[in-house]
């Protein structure tokens, strides 16, 4: 009667039936001043492409990241 151990991903996979319901009422995220900013730089060089845009970082980082590189 002991659960099936599970790998990373069936577990992610899980959790994100349990809550994808939830994302059409989600309100848009809203970007910080710098965060936009440094997106339309991005945007402005290069076609636009998936970005993983960072929360909070070092000031000398960028606040993105292209889907092609490791995050």
């Amino acid at each position: 009667m002991g659960t099936t151990p599970r790998g990373w991903y069936e577990a992610f996979t899980k959790c994100a039936e349990g809550i994808v319901h939830l994302i059409p009422t989600m309100p848009d995220s809203q970007l910080l001043p710098k965060q936009r900013q440094a997106v339309e730089k991005f945007l402005a060089t290069g076609v636009p492409t998936p970005l993983l845009i960072e929360r909070v970082g070092g000031r000398k980082d960028v606040k993105y990241k292209p889907a092609h590189l490791p995050c």
